[in-house]
């Protein structure tokens, strides 16, 4: 087998889902590797064969996959490749490193090959695209509030959406979701979650009945993919500022009240969505005052690690927001989000960061 030719097949699909690979010969040495630096995957290199993954989202079942290399009845060593849980269709992934490792273990390379690569680019820009598709264009204007939302994507896929969706009689409802999953799955499960909302908060503007709902409408599409989605849905009404609010299963909202230093931990209320078939939400309410700030987020804000293994965590958020004190919602939006950017330390995101913002102001 041409190990150049096999390198040359591997690195681009290890750049497309930010994975690591080596490939050992016969002697045990590494003769092809990706840079260390590229991730913060924490299985070793060094050991492959020992190695087990310790985040829940690695698509080989929390063990990097490790597959015997042969030319013949000749053994050329082991071909060792992790995906460290990072952002990528596990499907695509999959079935992109089999077509590669089936034809290395034959000892059959060819220009088909490249195929798979190309392939699996394809499908994550697919769901690129419909993740973004799934955003708001812009966002309405509120007499009183001031609102500012951004989603950053990691360098592959995730299943992170946010809306912020003007109702009847002056009310907004505001969404912001998670799906456990990432790459074209997670979007198009992504695209069912925000049709079921949609269609559900032109009906009534309960979220505690929206979310009960929308987990009826995706249970067996879930359970069949084996997935859930996380979200909080909170609608705003204008004349006296409260918010009614329902959390499935998602990060908690932080409320900072004004003229005060403490954030405020609005608690989930619900599991999360498609996870059993009949689910109740409970509601709660907030009051939104003039000065008052709303602060909803996805996981990948506060567990995004550095190459240190440290993440902003919650604490780090509610000191964030406290130093904020004063800004309004763009401002406070661009400081979390330099923040979060700053704690990486120049680590790659590992998760996307999505966060909505919204301030009373009158």
């Amino acid at each position: 087998m041409n190990l150049e030719r096999l390198r040359v097949l591997l690195g681009p699909l290890a750049s497309a889902s930010r994975a690591r690979c080596v490939l050992r010969g016969p002697d045990g040495r590494p003769v092809f590797a990706t840079d260390p630096g590229a991730s913060d995957c924490s299985v070793r290199l060094d050991d492959p064969g020992e190695a087990v993954c310790s985040s829940h989202e690695c698509p080989f079942e929390r063990r990097p996959y490790l597959a015997p290399v042969r030319e013949g009845n000749v053994a050329m060593g082991e071909l060792f490749w992790c995906a460290a849980g990072h952002e990528a269709d596990r499907r695509a992934l999959s079935d992109a490193l089999a077509g590669v490792v089936a034809q290395a273990v034959g000892g059959i390379v060819d220009e088909a090959l490249p195929a798979e690569v190309n392939r699996l680019r394809h499908e994550l820009e697919i769901a690129r695209t419909m993740q973004e598709a799934l955003l708001p264009d812009t966002i309405p204007e509120i007499d009183g509030l001031e609102i500012a939302a951004s989603l950053r994507p990691a360098s592959n896929v995730g299943g992170d959406y946010y809306d912020i969706v003007p109702l009847g009689g002056g009310y907004l409802g505001l969404a912001i979701a998670d799906v456990a999953g990432h790459g074209v799955s997670s979007a198009m499960m992504m695209t069912s979650f925000r049709m079921a909302l949609l269609t559900e908060l032109s009906r009534e503007f309960s979220p505690g009945a929206v979310l009960r709902r929308i987990n009826t409408l995706l249970y067996r599409d879930c359970d069949r993919a084996r997935m859930f989605v996380t979200g909080v849905l909170a609608v705003y009404e204008p004349l006296t500022g409260i918010v009614q609010y329902a959390n499935a299963g998602h990060n908690p909202p932080r409320l900072r009240k004004a003229g005060r230093r403490e954030v405020m931990r609005l608690p989930a209320t619900g599991l999360p969505l498609g996870m059993f078939e009949d689910v109740d939400y409970t509601e709660s309410s907030i009051t939104l005052e003039a000065g008052d700030t709303l602060v909803l987020y996805t996981d990948g804000l506060v567990e995004n690690r550095n190459a240190a293994g440290l993440a902003l965590g919650e604490t780090g958020l509610n000191r964030a927001i406290v130093l904020g004190e004063g800004k309004g919602a763009r401002d406070l939006l661009d400081w979390l989000l330099t923040i979060s950017e700053q704690q990486l330390e120049g680590a790659d995101r590992r998760d996307d960061v999505t966060v909505v913002v919204v301030s009373r102001n009158s």
